[in-house]
């Protein structure tokens, strides 16, 4: 049986063997807290996906993240439902509830270590910006996020290129990461500007997927000015 195109280019991807045999897939993780998601996010998942060949990139949006304690401004489930309005249509991105359906604090080397138990074989590619890039060694338990994935930092025009690389250098050095460097260019989006402009009535067009957008309008999560925590009290 001939095979289709698409399925033959992904195989090709992740360099599987013509007679089918069963190997690890090459995934990327973009975790965060995706309050929204937006077309910055989609675009480091693409570039990703392209440039290291890989298999399926998963967005993962943060249940309770130590790192953003009282600044999420919608809940775990509103979050979620973006984060799956923004990858519908992508047969290489999908949504997981990996964490927001963890009890407690979200942290990345857990969420690795069960990826790794639930399929051992995958290799595993953590997609991050430079900020994180940077403070990456005074996350909770970076040796074991280097162990269980290879770092990837995507750099935006404005982004100082010296100090990532010497990062990279530090955290090969410390950890054994691995790590990778995807140029974007200047993308001018925050999901922090994006509240900005829904509390203000401001238009947000073309900095989100019109699905996403839809569900803000209809939900009207961003109109009150409260953390998420402060909505459920």
């Amino acid at each position: 049986m001939t095979k289709n195109r698409e399925s033959a280019h992904r195989e090709e991807r992740a360099g599987a063997p013509a007679s089918g045999a069963s190997q690890g897939l090459r995934l990327g993780l973009m975790g965060g807290t995706f309050d929204p998601i937006h077309l910055g996010h989609l675009l480091i998942g693409e570039t990703a996906l392209e440039e290291l060949m890989l298999d399926q990139v998963v967005f993962m949006p943060s249940g309770f993240s130590y790192l953003k304690e009282g600044r999420i401004a919608a809940g775990r489930e509103e979050r979620y439902r973006m984060t799956q309005l923004a990858v519908e249509g992508n047969p290489h991105f999908s949504a997981s509830r990996m964490e927001i359906d963890r009890p407690g604090r979200t942290y990345t080397a857990q969420t690795l270590r069960e990826l790794h138990e639930q399929n051992p074989a995958d290799q595993w590619f953590l997609l991050m910006g430079a900020d994180s890039f940077l403070y990456l060694d005074h996350w909770v338990e970076p040796e074991t996020i280097c162990a269980l994935s290879e770092l990837v930092c995507a750099v935006r025009g404005d982004d100082d290129r010296e100090r990532l690389l010497e990062k990279k250098e530090f955290l090969k050095e410390q950890f054994g990461a691995v790590c990778h460097i995807l140029t974007l260019g200047r993308i001018d989006i925050s999901s922090s500007d994006i509240r900005k402009r829904l509390e203000e009535g401001r238009s947000v067009r073309y900095l989100l997927r019109d699905g996403v957008l839809r569900y803000i309008r209809e939900t009207g999560m961003y109109t009150g000015g409260k953390t998420a925590e402060e909505k459920e009290m």
